[in-house]
């Protein structure tokens, strides 16, 4: 057996954890945008995080997702690990924050845009 490809089952058997689903790409996809353009307001709440999921301009396809479905997609995220929500002191709500430098460290900013 040559070492050079694995098992055929292999893949089958181990989920693919960086698969995502079209909202976990538009929330993953915004909180990296927003990381950059709005660092003053980054992390995003809850709120913020679903209206940017939401904004019609430099987004192709626009969607029209729920609270619920940006909730739904965070957690899927949160279990992907590239996502955590994160707790401030004297803060109200706790904030949505991507982790792609933990989960891909080996991607630049340039590269992260480009997801």
């Amino acid at each position: 057996m040559s070492d050079e490809n694995p098992p055929e089952d292999s893949a089958e058997s181990a989920p693919n954890e960086t698969l995502l689903t079209a909202a976990e790409a538009r929330v993953l996809g915004c909180l990296v945008e927003k990381e950059s353009t709005t660092p003053d307001q980054y992390p995003l709440t809850p709120n913020s995080l679903h209206s940017a999921c939401n904004q019609s301009s430099n987004r192709d396809p626009v969607m029209d997702l729920g609270t619920d479905e940006v909730d739904e997609a965070m957690e899927g995220l949160r279990y992907k690990k590239l996502s955590i929500l994160v707790h401030q002191a004297g803060a109200r709500v706790s904030k949505c924050k991507h982790t792609l430098e933990n989960k891909f460290p080996y991607l630049t900013k340039g590269q992260q845009a480009l997801l």
